[in-house]
């Protein structure tokens, strides 16, 4: 693929073939301890999903909590076993002038009058 944004990038270790990595070298596969030395004392969320027999670690690139990335420990083999990075691309500038010009026009109460101008 050239020339293109990617939003979202997800693998596991059952059906990923390509190599996955992420900030401080963090793969498919590297060990929990490994994993949590590298993460060292970046803020994040734990969540543990029983129903998968997983731990997330989910970081947060900002308050909006729109872009992310999510790491799933496996809790039996003690593995990262998923990787999910999400990234909502910014509204490109033409489209974010275009909304702002709409909704400046909308603005506009539809209870004024339009000015008359005196006849010369």
């Amino acid at each position: 693929m050239r020339n293109c944004f990617v939003t979202s990038l997800y693998g596991d270790l059952d059906t990923t073939k390509i190599p996955i990595s992420i900030t401080n070298g963090i793969t498919l596969g590297t060990s929990e301890s490994d994993f949590l030395a590298k993460a060292g004392d970046a803020k994040s969320e734990k969540t543990e999903k029983e129903d998968s027999n997983l731990t997330l670690y989910t970081f947060y690139s900002d308050d909006e909590k729109l872009d992310y990335t999510e790491i799933g420990i496996d809790n039996d083999l003690k593995l990262v076993r998923s990787i999910k990075v999400v990234h909502n691309q910014p509204e490109a500038p033409e489209e974010e002038a275009k909304k702002t010009s709409a909704e400046d026009s909308s603005s506009v109460s539809d209870s004024q009058e339009p000015s008359e101008t005196p006849a010369p």
